[in-house]
């Protein structure tokens, strides 16, 4: 026993994990390693159920690309998913034009199974809705790119620029009239298509949501000022010293004199 050796492996990387609030494929892949996790399946275990490589696996957890729906049906299939088809809706939504021609999507939208809803300007009531609705209509849209949706606004008269539909995207600020038709412009709706009437009754409402949760802020801020003062104390005059006093008073202190 004295000649054995303990070897000891050193520990690998820790798991990066999806942060859910990048985006909708982060959540995708914070989900799927919820659920290997919940199955107590190692990244290596997973890789030999599905034949995939681990490369393959952990990028599909990262959450930075969206994994193919091969990778994605292998994957789920290891975890012993039920209907690992109804996935599909959702992948479909994530995903772009080659990736889903690539899967061979069904011509017949009847066979693509229950559709994700996007959330529409009807159901919008904040600022955060807006972003969010918005956000989905892009993706909508195949995750159309910023250069394409600025040609196309200024293509209609609606120019617009990459920061602001980034801050538009992000909740940041609400856009303007003329700056949501752009965008929208940008997502193939025109100004007279009636979705668009509904962005711009949306963008009111969101806009005096607003507009009355500053009034109250300056209402409060006002009557906090207004607030009657505590009375203040008069503060005593220092205690001048004695040798400080004026000549001639009974405190005075003479100086020695020689």
């Amino acid at each position: 026993m004295k000649n054995e050796r303990i070897i000891r492996r050193p520990a690998g990387r820790p798991a990066k994990i999806a942060d859910p609030r990048d985006g909708a494929v982060a959540l995708l892949g914070a989900e799927l390693q919820q659920l290997r996790c919940m199955k107590g399946l190692k990244v290596e275990v997973m890789a030999r159920l599905t034949g995939l490589s681990i490369a393959t696996i952990s990028a599909a957890h990262s959450g930075k690309q969206l994994p193919s729906w091969e990778t994605l049906l292998k994957y789920l299939k290891a975890l012993g998913i039920e209907n690992p088809e109804d996935w599909r809706p959702r992948w479909d939504m994530l995903a772009s034009a080659d990736q889903r021609r690539a899967a061979g999507i069904p011509t017949n939208p009847a066979h693509h199974g229950p559709r994700y809803t996007r959330m529409l300007p009807s159901r919008v009531t904040s600022l955060e809705d807006f972003a969010l609705a918005l956000s989905e209509l892009r993706m909508w849209r195949d995750n159309r790119p910023y250069k394409t949706i600025i040609r196309l606004a200024a293509a209609a008269g609606f120019p617009v620029c990459k920061t602001t539909i980034s801050n538009v995207l992000n909740g940041k600020t609400l856009p303007s009239a003329d700056i949501l038709k752009g965008i929208l412009h940008g997502l193939d709706l025109s100004p007279d298509a009636p979705e668009t009437a509904q962005w711009l009754d949306a963008r009111r409402l969101v806009q005096a949501g607003i507009m009355r949760q500053q009034r109250q802020q300056q209402h409060q801020h006002e009557t906090k000022i207004n607030l009657p003062r505590k009375a203040m104390r008069t503060r005593r005059a220092p205690k001048v010293p004695f040798f400080w006093r004026q000549p001639g008073t009974s405190n005075h202190r003479e100086g020695n004199e020689k």
